[in-house]
Formats: structure tokens, sequence, C-alpha cells
């Protein structure tokens, strides 16, 4: 048989196998590389069960073919150890620097818990290093700057703490010889740099960077415009970087610039508009910079934005009609600016739109359709001035998820509209608007609305005669503050778990159905501020729900069976008489429960200490007998004990625990008799204790001083006494804001050393961050509103929220004498001051008039002297002043304050006048200085003198015969036995004759 095979193509057939089998052998790993990463393998330890990569490697395959290594020739030139959950320190004895044919080096989200060795920097051939998040932190060792052929350097580190951070001493010298780079992520890291240095170092050294990514980095401002030098950047990430700059406007000659992040930077002034016209950029976020002003320009045809952010800026003006040009626009996030005006109806055109946020602006009119922006999947519109009825078309978007147009003013009813059940909206919120009428049937119909908010409307959904149509997977349904007249059948609801019908004008039985709703899986019922009455019977609650508020109705008789195991029962202002005894069983999850102003009478129950409530309130009944000691004695105890306005009686238990968890106790309004137990010292966490208007006796309870988280305090109408200095109490009240001890027998002087401890009192401006005060319970429904009756304004008032820069003083009806301290005057946060009724003396201090807040001042009715202080008129807040019956003299100080108060502000103080008084001040007042140490210039009282004159010359006729006449002597005793004999008897005018006889 002839060979077919040519000759010729022996030589070629041969070359190709020579070649296939040279190649095979260059990929094989050599044995020295395999043996040093066996060994990098080894040390440091990592996590195998999460590893991926490492946990792989072994010595009977080729290491080329091991997972994260890539060959060429036999030798290691990429290494990705990313995400291996390595651990433990990397150092320079590490094998990992034998490979010096690495070209690339990622062993980024590991946990190396080291410093980054210096014999990284004998890794010359490096194009790529990525330490990204490896755990490293502490100095980046300049031995990096040795890397000339690096492209690509990722030192990102955590932000969390310092411990994990990454710092760079020198920034210019780790990037002087690095001219290659081309992307820089130092996210995280802390540079130190002077100025505007690190621009200059970037800009000088690194011509060809296109990312420079310093996210969370501790670089100093301002920006600098060197950076304009880079002309081949296309991302600029400097997010949460501190700046406190503006942007210069040169930014805008960045034409390669396509990511540009400058999201809470603290960034100044305006931004140019030019830079939004950067024809390459697609992403911009300046979100925020709160103090950054600008205008959106007008955008030119085939803009590349993708993405717009500048949410709560100072951004204001209106939107242009030319945004409809950004035909590539997905995300505009405007939220929380000052844009004003008509939303433009040319935003319908943006075909690309997911996401629109314009909430918390100015803008007004009505809606655009968004009829072409069919990938729309949220629009939020709240918290505006839209008005107009809702546009139907944004129900028929398919994709559409959320629409958000809470707080506007939309009006009129919403009209039926065609829809699917296969609708992808999920929440629809349209609370606080004017919108009236019927529900449309329509919204129910759509498949997956999960939440609906309508509350704060007009809608009066009963004069549909149908029940609501089905919807499984309706969950939240909030019709509060709306015209309901009676309950909406919602029985067809089966997947509703939250229910609020709160604030309407419901009246009559809750009704049984109420059980069917959510198919018996109802876990949130608020029904309160209705005109309810009862409850239909048969009636149990259902036992998932968790939260039931029934609180403002006027329901009555016993308290309706309760759910299983509810968290939080709000019963409060309705007329229920009484609970069974054995009302909190298989109620151990109880956290919250108010029955406050009821009707209710008799004792309490000890079965509600089974129960480890955390919020207990019972206020406002007719309650009697003692308290009941297991709701005091253990740590278990509620945190929050509200039994005022009853009728207990008896002492307060004197078994608070050492690890006592109560934050306020008010047993205000009561018969309590006896001391304040002094195991209330063991309640470090107290916020508010209010005893007022009991029978207590005692001293100051010096005990609470050193409670440092108190910061009310009321003891007001009681029989206490003593001293309030409490020299040998060294706590103090850091946070006290109100301290009422009115109406007790308190003695002594005011405490200068107290007064100058009460820093709470002494914050000198307005505090931006004030808030109620209030408990926040384990769960958002726990939450509890301490509320107090204070005499503010001559008038007394409930504070049903107590603002945490509310400061109050009242000291009134007491005991104290000795002048008003100075330090007084260091109380500048001080809103109302009341010192009337007691016997103060001296002036009144200077010092006052540094209480710039007050807005409340009585000093009537002690014995206070001299002239009322000019600085008085500094007071330009002030609503009430009563400095009446004092010894007051003078003129009343003249200004724009101190002479609008009435005349019975100054009564009572002879020496006062001037405006507002009837009496005229004469040409020249006496100055107190000048009584105390000059007659100069003082005018005669003659009618003073003369009385003077009379009294003496009197006295010496009678008195000088006596003394220097014998005669006279004893005519006028005879006289005067005669008249002892006549009115005394015998015994009494011996005695006398003995006394007299000389």
């Amino acid at each position: 048989m002839r060979n077919n095979i040519s000759p010729l193509s022996l030589p070629f057939i041969c070359s190709i196998l020579l070649g296939l089998c040279t190649l095979a052998v260059s990929r094989e790993c050599l044995g020295s590389q395999q043996s040093l990463l066996l060994q990098l393998k080894n040390s440091p330890d990592f996590d195998g069960e999460y590893s991926t990569k490492l946990v792989t490697w072994n010595e009977s395959s080729d290491c080329c073919s091991w997972k994260g290594v890539t060959c060429e020739e036999g030798l290691v030139t990429h290494l990705d150890l990313s995400g291996e959950h390595i651990y433990g320190q990397l150092d320079n004895s590490s094998t990992l620097f034998n490979l010096q044919h690495l070209k690339s080096l990622d062993l980024s989200y590991n946990s190396f818990n080291s410093t980054i060795p210096s014999r990284i920097g004998n890794l010359t051939n490096l194009s790529l290093l990525n330490l990204a998040y490896a755990g490293f932190s502490g100095d980046v060792p300049v031995a990096i700057s040795r890397l000339r052929s690096l492209v690509t350097l990722d030192l990102s580190s955590s932000d969390e703490s310092d411990e994990t951070k990454l710092v760079i001493p020198n920034l210019k010298m780790l990037v002087q010889n690095l001219s290659k780079l081309q992307e820089l992520r130092l996210d995280g890291s802390n540079i130190s740099a002077s100025g505007s240095g690190w621009c200059h170092a970037l800009s000088s050294s690194l011509p060809n960077l296109r990312i420079l990514s310093l996210s969370r980095c501790y670089v100093p401002g301002p920006l600098d415009e060197s950076l304009v030098k880079l002309q081949s950047l296309s991302v600029v990430d400097l997010e949460g970087t501190n700046l406190s700059s503006p942007v210069p406007q040169s930014y805008a000659k960045l034409s390669n610039l396509t990511f540009l992040n400058l999201r809470n930077c603290g960034l100044l002034g305006t931004f140019h508009s030019g830079i939004f016209q950067i024809p390459t950029l697609q992403i911009i976020k300046i979100s925020l910079n709160h103090f950054l002003q600008g205008t959106l320009p007008e955008f030119q045809i085939n803009n590349s934005l993708q993405e717009l952010h500048l949410s709560s800026t100072r951004f204001a003006g209106r939107l242009p009609e030319s945004l409809n040009n950004l035909q590539n626009l997905s995300i505009l996030q405007l939220s929380k600016c000052q844009f004003n005006g008509i939303l433009p109806s040319s935003m319908s055109n943006l075909v690309q739109l997911v996401h629109v946020d314009l909430s918390r602006n100015n803008f007004t009119g009505s809606v655009p359709s968004f009829n072409l922006s069919k990938k729309l999947t949220s629009i939020y519109l709240s918290h505006n001035g839209l008005a107009g009825e809702i546009p139907l078309s944004l129900f028929s978007l398919p994709h559409l998820e959320s629409i958000l147009l809470s707080n506007n003013q939309f009006s009129g009813p919403i009209l039926e509209f065609e829809t699917t059940s296969s609708s992808s909206l999920y929440t629809l919120d349209l609370s606080h608007n004017n919108l009236e009428g019927l529900i449309p049937a329509s919204i129910f119909k759509l498949g997956n609305l999960t939440v609906l908010y309508l509350s704060y409307n007009k809608f009066n959904v009963t004069e549909n005669p149908k029940r609501f149509p089905g919807s499984s997977n309706l969950g939240s349904l909030d019709l509060s503050y709306n015209s309901l007249k009676s309950f909406p059948d919602l029985k067809s609801l089966s997947g509703l778990l939250y229910l609020d019908l709160s604030n309407n004008q419901i009246s009559g039985e809750i009704p049984k159905w109420i059980l069917e709703a959510g198919n018996k899986s109802l876990s949130y019922l608020n029904l309160s501020h209705n005109n309810l009455v009862s409850v239909q019977e048969p009636f149990v609650f259902l036992k998932h729900l968790e939260i039931l508020d029934l609180h403002s109705n006027q329901l009555q008789g016993n308290i309706p069976v309760l759910p299983r195991n509810p968290y939080y029962l709000d019963f409060s202002s309705n007329n229920f008489t009484a609970f069974p005894h054995d009302y909190f069983r298989n109620m151990s999850g109880l956290l919250f429960f108010s029955l406050s102003n009821n009707s209710l009478a008799g004792d309490v129950s000890e079965c509600i200490c089974d129960v480890n409530i955390t919020v207990l309130d019972l206020s406002l009944n007719n309650l009697s007998g003692r308290i009941p000691t297991c709701l005091l004695e253990t740590s278990d105890s509620p945190e929050i004990l509200n039994l005022g306005n009853n009728n207990f009686k008896g002492p307060i238990p004197d078994v608070f625990p050492s690890g006592c968890s109560l934050t306020a106790l008010d047993l205000n309004g009561n018969f309590i008799e006896g001391e304040i137990p002094k195991s209330l010292a063991n309640c470090f966490d107290l916020e508010v204790l209010d005893l007022g208007h009991n029978e207590l006796i005692g001293e100051f309870p010096c005990l609470v001083k050193n409670l440092s988280s108190l910061r009310v305090l009321i003891l007001r109408s009681n029989k206490l006494h003593g001293n309030i200095e409490c020299l040998n109490a060294n706590g103090s009240w850091p946070v006290l804001q109100i301290f009422d001890i009115a109406h007790n027998n308190f003695s002594g002087e005011l405490p200068r050393r107290w007064l100058t401890k009460l820093q709470g009192m002494m914050a000198d401006g307005d505090d931006p961050y004030s808030v109620v005060l209030s408990f926040a319970g384990p769960v958002t429904f726990a939450h509890y509103v301490y509320k107090v009756i204070v005499i503010s304004k001559g008038i007394e008032m409930e504070l049903p929220k107590i603002l945490t820069i509310f400061t109050y003083i009242d000291l009134s009806r007491n005991n104290f004498h000795g002048p008003i301290p100075a330090e007084m005057g260091q109380l500048k946060a001080l809103y109302s001051l009341n010192l009337s009724h007691n016997s103060l003396t001296g002036q009144i201090p200077p010092s006052i008039g540094n209480l710039r807040k007050l807005e409340s001042l009585d000093l009537s009715w002690n014995n206070l002297n001299g002239t009322i202080p000019t600085q008085l008129q500094s007071l330009t807040f002030l609503e009430l002043l009563n400095v009446s019956f004092n010894h007051l003299v003078g003129m009343i100080p003249t200004g724009n304050q101190l002479q609008t108060f009435s005349a019975d502000s100054y009564i009572g103080n002879e020496g006062l006048c001037g405006f507002p008084l009837t009496k005229n001040c004469s040409d020249k007042v006496a100055d107190p200085k000048e009584d105390n140490h000059s007659n100069s210039g003082r005018k005669i009282d003659w009618t003073l003198l003369s009385a003077e004159i009379g009294l003496l010359t009197g006295f010496a006729i009678v008195v000088a015969p006596l003394m220097f006449s014998r005669i006279w002597r004893i005519k006028y005793y005879e006289r005067v036995d005669d008249i002892i004999i006549e009115i005394l008897p015998l015994s009494v005018s011996r005695k006398w004759f003995l006394w007299t006889t000389p």
C-alpha cells in the first residue's frame, strides 16, 4: 500500500509536535514555585470551611492549575487569594515575597491582623496590588514606592476604628515613582497631608491616573485646582471626606470624567453648573452637603447623565424643561432640597427612568403622567405642595413598586382605574392630603399591594354598601384621621396584619367580625380616639394580636378579655370600672399596659406582679389601699410606674432592690405618708421622680443627689422640712431640668454650691438636638412619653411632652431666708424661676439678667430690698414678672421689657416709683450705694426730723426732773403706789413696795 504522506510533511509534523511539548513543559509549575506556594498555604492560617482556593492546593497536582494561581513559563505571575478567610500575621519572613515574578497580587477581603510587610517592595514586577479590606493596619510602608510598574493599587481599609485603619504618613513619597499608575484606591485610610497637599502630590506624580477613590478618608480640604492636570481622570470618589470647601469651577474641564462622587464632603459655596454638562459624565453624587448651593443648568441633547444625586443640599430654583434631554437618566434623587415651581411635563419622556425621589421640596402644580417611563419602579413626591387629582396613569406602569405622595395638597376623590392582579405595586402612601369620597375598589385589586397608607384625609368608605374587595397580600392598612363613621367591612382582606382606624368618628360596638380580619392573624389593631362604647358579645380578641390600642373612647364596664400574649395594651381614657383578679394569666410577654384615666376603684391586685411589665400606668383613677410591695421589690419590676392621682395611702415601701430598674416613678396626687425611702438611692437610672401633692414628712431626700440621670424631681405640696443643701452628698445632677419643691417647710439659705452643679441648666445657646423626654422600650411601640404638671407663668398646666431644653425651678412657699445667690445667674438655660412666698433678703442680684431665656420670674412676697437691677431689661423673653410685696425702692428701670407689665407686678413696694405705677419719682432717686457710703447730696426729710425732735423733747421734760430732783421722785412714786394698791392684789403690791423702797 502506497503511503500517502508527503515526505515534505514529516518535518512539519515534527515541528508541531515539538512545539506542543515545549508549550506543555512551559506551563508546568516549577518545583521551586510550588514549594513556595505550599509554604504560603501553611502560614498564615486560613479557615478551611470557607476557603475555596487554598483548601484545594496539594503537592500531587501542578501548582499552575491551582485555583487563584496563574503561571507563565512555569513561573507564578498572578496570585488571587481574595476572600479566603486568611487570618493571623503576614510578616517579612513569608515565602510570598520570594515569588519574584508576580505581576498581580490580590489578598483583599481577608483578616491578616498585621501591618503591611516592607518586603512587599521586592515584588518589582507587580502591575496590580490589591490589599483592600485585608485586615492590614498601621503605616503603609514607603517600600511600595519601589513598585514602578504598578498600574492598579488598592489599599482600601475599614474605617470602623483607628485600629483597623491604614495610615499613609507621606502620600507624596508613596506615589512619587508610580508614574504608570492608572487606578488608586485608598478608601478609609488616614492620609497625612497639609491642606491641599494631597492634590499636588497626585497631580505631580500620576499623569496617567484614571480612577481616584479616597472615600471615607481623613484628607484635609480644600479641593485644589491642580487635580485638573489629570486629564485622564474618569472616576473620582471622595465620599465622606470632610473637605469643607467649594468645588473649583475648573473641574468642569475634566473632559473624560464619567463618575463623580462628592457625597457628604462638607462642600460649601455654589456648585458650578458647568460640571453637569461634562459630555462624558454619567453619574454625579453630591448629596448630604447641607451648605452647598446651586441650580440645575439647561441640559444639551445627548447628555450622558444616568444618575443625578443632589439630596440634602441647598440646590434651589426650578427644574429645567430641558430635563427631557437626559434620555439616559435612570435615577433622579433630589429630595430635601429647596427646589420649587411646577414639575416639567417633559419628565414624562424620560424612558430610562427607574427611580425618582423629589420629596421634601417646594414643588407645586400637578404630577406628570410618566406614561413613557415604563421602567419606573419607585416615585417619591411626598412633602411638597403638589395639588390636583392623583394621576391614574401611575397605576398602569408595569414595574412600579412604590408610590409615595403623602403630605401634599391632593384633593377630590380617587376615580376607579384599570389594573390587573399582576401589578407590581407594593407600597401606596397617599396620607396627609385632602382626598375624600370613597376609596376605589381598584386599589384593592392590585394583586401585590402590601402597604396602603390613607391616613389624614377625608375618606368615608361607609357609603359603599359592598365590602372591601379581597387582596390576599395587603398586610398594612392605615385609615386613621379620616371621616369614617362606622367600621368598614374588611373580612375579605385575608393577609391583613396591621390595621389602624384611630381618630375617626366610629361609634357603637366593636364588632365580632374583627376576629376574621386577616384570617385571624391580625397582630396590630388601633381603634383609639373614636366614639366606641362597648364590645360586641361574645368577644375574645385574636390570639395573634400583639398590639391593641383602644384609648380615648367611651368603653365601659369590665376590661375586655385579652389576647393570649400581647406586648402592648392601651385602654386609657375610657370608663372601665374593673378587671378580673386573674386578668394577667398567660401574659408573660406584656411590656406596656395603661389603664390611665378610667373609673377603676379599690385595691390593686398583686396578680399584676405576675407579669414583668416594662411600662405600667394606672394613674387618674380611684384606686386605693397601699402601693403593692411586689411592684417595687425586684429587678424585674416596671421601668415606668405611674400611680399618680389616685387615693393610695400609707408609706412608700422601702424595698427598692440593688438592681433597681426604675426610670420613672410618679406617685403625684395621692395620700402617701411617711418618709421618702432610703432604698430609692438604688435606682441609678431614675430620670423622673414625681412625689408631689402627698403627705410625705421628713427632711429633703439627699439620697437622690447621687442619681446622676435624674431630669425631673417634683416634691411639691408635702410636709417636708429642713435644709436642702445636703453638705454630705457628693453627687450632682448634671441633667436635671425640672426641680419643684414648692409648698413645703424647707428652710435655710439657698445653696450656692448646689447651683453650680446644675450643668443641664447652664447650657448657653439653642440646642438643635432637643427631643421629647420619653422612654423608648425594647420595641418601638412600647414608647412612653413622660408627663408632669408645673406652675408656669402663674398658671397650673400639664406638660404632655417635656422637651429636654425645658428647664424649671420652683422653690416657692417655703421658709428660705438669706440672699438670692449670684450663682443663680449661671443657669442660662432656665425658662422659669419661682422664689415667691419665702423670707429672702438682700438685693436682687444683677446676674439674673444673664438668664436670657427666662420667660417667668416670680420673686414676690419676700423681704428683698434695694432697686430693681437695670440688667433685668435684657430679659426680652420674659412674659411674667412679679416682684410685688417686697421692700424694693427707686425707679422701675425704663426699657422695652420691664414697663410692659401691669402695676400688679410691682405693688406692695412702697419705695418703688415710675411707670406702670401711678407714683411719680422725685428728680433725684436715692442710690443705695450712696446710702451705705456717704451722706453727701442727701435731701433732708423735715417731716421725719420734726417727729424725732418732738419725741426727744417730751422725753427730756418727763425724765429730767425724776433724775435731778428728789422731791419730784418722791411725789412720782407715791402716785404710782396709790395706783398699784387700787388695781393689783395685796401679794403683788407688797412685792412692788419692796422693790421700789430705797
